[in-house]
């Protein structure tokens, strides 16, 4: 009998070490809960915010696309005051001393590239008059980017501040 009251005390001290086990595993159980309830919280967050992220990156490049079109038409708008100031007998005709002051003016301004020889060669293709002035401009608008056209402008380099004054470009 004595035996199996040892026995029986023996099973209490473990069956409360037990206890006591799966009462530790519990409160380590609801804490890993917690922690894990925390991190669901900061990825569904994080990825919303990347998310949020990627749209405003897309959002300003197209702002980007818009600003870089609004500075060539500016530019292609001031390019056209200047030609027109070019011909200064009035005659709709750029002679050859305008040509010249022309092409000054035209490889001075900040962000135009002029590619001179095919510049000169549009301009004797057509006469010599405004139109094939203007149309060597408009060519601004259609030159790819890489350098290809008889004008093209970065518009990384242009001066924003000058752009009220076409004379101011260069």
């Amino acid at each position: 009998m004595n035996r199996l009251r040892e026995n029986i005390n023996r099973q209490r001290e473990i069956n409360d070490g037990l206890a006591e086990q799966n009462d530790e595993l519990r409160v380590q159980v609801e804490k890993l809960e917690e922690v894990e309830e925390g991190l669901s919280a900061i990825v569904t967050r994080q990825g919303r915010n990347v998310e949020a992220f990627v749209e405003a990156v897309k959002a300003n490049q197209a702002v980007l696309d818009s600003m870089k079109d609004l500075i060539k038409a500016k530019i292609l708008q001031d390019l056209v005051t200047v030609v027109l100031k070019a011909d200064r007998d009035r005659n709709s005709k750029i002679d050859p001393g305008e040509i010249g002051m022309l092409v000054v003016l035209l490889k001075h301004a900040h962000g135009v590239t002029l590619n001179e020889e095919r510049f000169r060669n549009k301009i004797s293709e057509n006469g010599d008059s405004i139109e094939a002035v203007l149309g060597a401009c408009r060519d601004l608008l259609s030159a790819e980017s890489d350098g290809s056209g008889i004008i093209t402008v970065d518009p990384k380099k242009v001066h924003l501040s000058n752009m009220t004054d076409p004379i101011a470009m260069v």
